[in-house]
Order: C-alpha cells, then sequence, then structure tokens
C-alpha cells in the first residue's frame, strides 16, 4: 500500500470535498426544482458527475505519474450517487425538499394558469430569451446560471400552433405571493412591449382567438 503522505492525504481530502460540492448544488436543485416533473434532471446531472469522474480516474490511473490520483477519482465513483441519495432521503426526512409532498395537479395548455401570455407576433427567440430572463429568472444562490423566481411554481411554453400563431407561456404563482408582487409582477409583464396579450386564471385551450373574438385578455 503507497505510503499516504501529506501532499497524498491533501489530494483526497480536495477531490472529495470538490465532488461533495457538487453533489450538495444538485441536491439543492433536486429540492427546490417547482415540481417533481423536472426533478429528474438533477438526477441525470448527478449520473452525469460520475460518468465524467470514472472516465477521468481511468485516465489517470493508466498514467503513473497521476495514479494514485486516478484511485482517489475511483472511489468517489460510488461516493457520488452514495451521498445524493443519502441527500435525498435527508432532506425528505427533514422537510426540505419543497415538492415531495405537494398535492398533485394537471399540467398542459388545458389546465388553468395564473397568468397566459402572447407575445407580439413575430418576436425572435433572442427577443423572447431576453425577455423571461429579465422577468421570470433569477440568479441562483451559487451564482451559476439561472433559475425561475421562487413565486414562480410552473411555467408551460405555448407553441405559435396552441396560441393562434403566437409564441407564449403560462405560468402558475404560488398562492403565498403577497397580492402587491402579483401585481407587480403582471403589471410589469404587461407594461412590455413585446407582449401582445395576457389573460388571467385561464386554461390556454380556452382562450379564444384575439383577432377575431372578445376575450378577457388585457392589452398593453
Amino acid at each position: 500500500m503507497p505510503e499516504l503522505t501529506l501532499r497524498r492525504k491533501g489530494i483526497v481530502c480536495a477531490v472529495f470535498l470538490s465532488e461533495l460540492a457538487f453533489v450538495g448544488d444538485l441536491l439543492h436543485s433536486y429540492n427546490n426544482v417547482p415540481s417533481g416533473y423536472v426533478a429528474v434532471y438533477p438526477v441525470i446531472g448527478m449520473w452525469v458527475l460520475t460518468f465524467l469522474v470514472a472516465v477521468a480516474a481511468c485516465i489517470l490511473v493508466a498514467i503513473p505519474q497521476t495514479r494514485f490520483v486516478g484511485f482517489v477519482f475511483a472511489a468517489t465513483i460510488i461516493f457520488i450517487p452514495s451521498s445524493f441519495f443519502l441527500g435525498v432521503k435527508l432532506s425528505e426526512l427533514t422537510g426540505l425538499n419543497r415538492w415531495r409532498n405537494a398535492p398533485m395537479h394537471g399540467f398542459g395548455p388545458d389546465v388553468p394558469y395564473s397568468l397566459v401570455v402572447y407575445y407580439q407576433p413575430g418576436a425572435s427567440n433572442p427577443q423572447i430569451e431576453q425577455f423571461e430572463h429579465s422577468h421570470l429568472y433569477q440568479p441562483r444562490s451559487d451564482a451559476h446560471n439561472l433559475q425561475f423566481r421562487t413565486d414562480i411554481r410552473e411555467f408551460l411554453r405555448l407553441a405559435p400552433s396552441q396560441a393562434h400563431g403566437h409564441s407564449g407561456f403560462a405560468i402558475n404563482l404560488a398562492a403565498s405571493v403577497p397580492a402587491k408582487d402579483r401585481s407587480a409582477l403582471i403589471e410589469a409583464i404587461s407594461n412590455d412591449p413585446l407582449v401582445f396579450r395576457i389573460y388571467r386564471d385561464i386554461a390556454p385551450d380556452r382562450i379564444a382567438d384575439p383577432d377575431t373574438a372578445e376575450s378577457h385578455a388585457e392589452k398593453n
């Protein structure tokens, strides 16, 4: 057995702590997704991380100068999924998971949403992306990438075939959102020039064609 020098102890600690940080970030995402429908993505991320570590371990073990580091990486192949699923279980037991015990409800264009938004005709994908980043997203706690605002519980993308020729989306707001904050979000969205119409508390499938029928839409 190779001698565990101070340098090698540092390598072991650095590798395990780094991977524990990655697992912690994935676990945080798993516990805070809007619903169980998208909880699969952090799980996939965990398996991708495990696969990449396994590949790195094989490469490092094959090189004599990095063989010890390769063995350390190999040891974490079991550590990553084990710690992730242990964290999932502990999160459920301690109530840290936001969606596991949430009541089940439908999802799709036939289900009512708090707000349905139609974009202006000809809205481009970059314009739509910029709009959604501005109004619907917020920075993640780790400062990497973005996540939906905490008051948005569900998001449904609407294709032109589902929105009378317009691109659009539907969102459900959390019941705990104060009326003041709800009104501020809706006002900010409706005042944006990229928005054609907004509809409140309605299923996208039940919206009449705004160009041919009267509806309870709100204009900019």
